[in-house]
């Protein structure tokens, strides 16, 4: 069975608007230092009114604590709304161990596309290749640069490296020109689905390889979905996943404790051993490499494959 998931208790030591739908909140712990994030990582926040979310960890102006900045999202489930309007300085929250599921590999050269929010990971990556020496170029794309957090900022202390693109105009980035600008770099992106795959689309015609952290994942209609039989090997139970309902739904009614938190295969939070079975992979974070050893799925979204009808997973 899986162990419980170790959280920090921490209080909120500021919170600042950065735009009007953004706002950075720094958190602390009583305790003593927080431990340091590698960049690119994320910790998962859990709110007072039961909701987790995960935030990439921003650069903080002081030593032992993390930053995180968060986007309103009108269409979301609750966690920005609530950090936006109910989450004041002083609350407890509690929060995992930061984890990286986006790390920045060592390179000769970086070029960091960032979409809306999606500049939160690249924050600390930007300092990091600055420690290592390496030569990095950002181009951050948005509304208007007055929605877009830490735009003048990063334009202010590194000048012509930032390339900031507004879509207000109804405006597009080319994502192929700007890739073919920087022939040797290594391809970092961040952000909203349509950009996400226009980067991917115009990497792919380059034969260049990117780095991707999603912060949605993609819908699966339930039409045409299969039931399988789901083996937890370690508790000695077979549970039935029906058509229309997660293997993760299926284990959390069964009474057995999977961590979780997006449930939409976008942070690696269920992952789950996988004993035997093909696995339909349909997280956004395993590589195409990983998925095809089929070592492990994400509980959340992934399923059996088409023609297999039980699957055996250490849990």
């Amino acid at each position: 069975m899986s162990q419980v998931v170790e959280k920090i208790r921490l209080r909120v030591a500021e919170k600042t608007t950065l735009t009007p739908h953004v706002v950075g909140v720094r958190l602390v712990s009583e305790a003593g230092e927080l431990p340091p994030a590698e960049p690119g990582a994320h910790v998962e926040v859990t709110l007072r009114n039961g909701i987790s979310r995960q935030y990439s960890v921003v650069p903080s102006p002081t030593r032992g604590d993390w930053c995180v900045a968060v986007l309103r999202e009108a269409d979301g489930r609750g966690g920005s709304a609530y950090i936006h309007d109910k989450l004041a300085v002083g609350d407890v929250v509690e929060a995992t161990k930061p984890r990286s599921l986006f790390p920045l590999e060592e390179a000769l050269e970086y070029l960091f596309l960032a979409g809306g929010i999606g500049i939160t990971p690249f924050l600390s990556m930007i300092e990091e290749a600055e420690r290592r020496e390496r030569p990095w170029n950002l181009v951050y794309t948005g509304k208007s640069a007055e929605t877009m957090a830490y735009a003048s900022a990063l334009q202010s202390r590194y000048g012509e490296r930032v390339s900031i693109h507004e879509t207000l105009g109804g405006t597009r980035i080319d994502c192929a020109s700007v890739i073919s600008a920087h022939p040797r770099a290594e391809v970092y992106c961040c952000g909203p689905s349509s950009f996400i795959d226009g980067v991917k689309t115009a990497t792919e015609a380059a034969k260049r390889e990117v780095h991707v952290e999603h912060f949605h994942g993609e819908a699966h209609p339930h039409e045409g979905e299969q039931a399988f039989e789901l083996e937890l090997v370690d508790t000695g139970i077979t549970l039935m996943v029906p058509a229309d309902r997660t293997a993760l739904d299926v284990v959390d009614d069964a009474g057995v404790f999977v961590p979780s938190s997006c449930r939409e295969g976008t942070c690696g939070t269920c992952e789950t051993p996988v004993l035997s079975g093909e696995i339909d992979h349909r997280d956004v974070v395993l590589s195409a490499k990983e998925k095809a050893q089929n070592s492990c799925m994400m509980l959340c979204v992934s399923r059996a494959a088409a023609g297999t009808s039980r699957v055996r997973i250490k849990l």
